[in-house]
């Protein structure tokens, strides 16, 4: 499995309640932002029925679950493509 949603490249992209990718040694895990120090993170995830916390330094080793909004739209579209919905 390749590496999930999209680089984060800076500590101001991530705020405590983000849901947020994270690398462990097993693959990509899901998590919660719990602390955000501005060097480091600390993420809160379910490892079976366990919470467990986790403290990564490494923007590598952070990803936001999705791509960025707007990344998969096409420029330059415009309203004359879609069909008439009502009347």
């Amino acid at each position: 499995m390749g590496r999930p949603g999209s680089p984060i490249t800076d500590w101001d992209h991530i705020s405590v309640g983000d849901v947020v990718h994270f690398f462990t040694g097993a693959g990509w895990k899901k998590g919660t932002v719990l602390k955000n120090t501005g060097q480091l993170v600390q993420l809160l995830h379910s490892q079976g029925s366990n919470d467990k916390r986790v403290t990564t330094s490494d923007l590598r080793n952070l990803r936001s679950p999705a791509s960025p909004p707007g990344s998969k739209l096409q420029s330059g579209s415009n309203d004359h493509d879609q069909p008439e919905l009502f009347g």
